[in-house]
């Protein structure tokens, strides 16, 4: 069974705090699919890796993860527009932000696992 809570979390860019989906329990039957997502029900919660503060646009798999980049990239259009790349899916976007502040520090398996995560929430918009 798959058990998804709220907690208030501070942002650590802006300081302002925010309601935030934490998973608090899940669990796995059956087998991956050939792209490497996990079955269900933990399939389900990928809407908890990511979060975004409402208030200054930070992503993050958590909110008071430091943030190593300068905060003006969060208000730069690169970073606000997703690079000019239109997603159907607002979980693609997030995963394609936390994308671009990963590849700004150079954490090449972060990076990796953002735009893949990505194309997973992609795929299951079909988009």
């Amino acid at each position: 069974m798959t058990l998804i809570d709220e907690v208030k979390m501070k942002c650590s860019v802006c300081g302002k705090s925010s309601l935030q989906p934490v998973l608090m329990s899940s669990n796995q039957m059956g087998y991956q699919d050939m792209d490497t997502r996990p079955s269900e029900m933990y399939r389900s919660t990928m809407e908890t890796w990511i979060l975004e503060c409402p208030h200054c646009g930070y992503v993050a798999s958590s909110l008071d993860d430091d943030l190593i980049i300068s905060s003006a990239y969060l208000k730069s259009q690169e970073y606000e527009t997703c690079k000019g790349i239109e997603f159907k899916s607002s979980l693609a976007e997030k995963f394609y932000k936390q994308y671009l502040i990963e590849n700004e520090k150079f954490e090449e398996i972060d990076s990796f696992f953002a735009i893949l995560h990505c194309a997973w929430a992609c795929d299951d918009a079909k988009d």
